[in-house]
């Protein structure tokens, strides 16, 4: 199983590797290195989230060829392990908590606080609360 999901990661590196190089390849016709960047982009959500999984131990904890994937993997995405403890964690203490401000967290009020709240910080946490932001 652990090789399975260490597949995954691979599957997903290989193909990310490729479509940089074919991206930045001045040969290729801009169209085609638009898309490739748009599949880029894509790869790119899926190796945060295999990132993320793996730095909530739910996957791939005993595998230390794992392990250095996902050091590099950390440093590549501008999300080293040891900042992403800290952060993440502060993120997943204090998310939703009733404040208007937090690390990671969307705003949450009551309906008092919010009736409390001038009518520029209600647009604001309006803004800050829409679903397409």
């Amino acid at each position: 199983m652990p090789m399975a999901k260490l597949g995954r990661i691979i599957s997903t590196i290989l193909p990310t590797i490729f479509i940089i190089v074919l991206g930045f390849s001045e040969s290729i016709p801009l169209p085609i290195r638009i898309f490739s960047s748009i599949i880029c982009g894509f790869l790119y959500v899926r190796l945060f989230v295999i990132y993320h999984d793996y730095q909530h131990r739910a996957i791939l904890q005993n595998s230390k060829a794992a392990h250095w994937m996902m050091v590099f993997l950390g440093i590549y995405l501008l999300a080293p392990e040891t900042i992403w403890k800290r952060s993440h964690e502060h993120h997943h203490n204090n998310n939703s908590k009733l404040t208007l401000s937090g690390i990671g967290s969307y705003p949450t009020v009551s309906k008092v606080r919010y009736l409390k709240l001038s009518n520029k910080e209600r647009r604001l946490y309006l803004i800050n609360r829409h679903p397409l932001r």
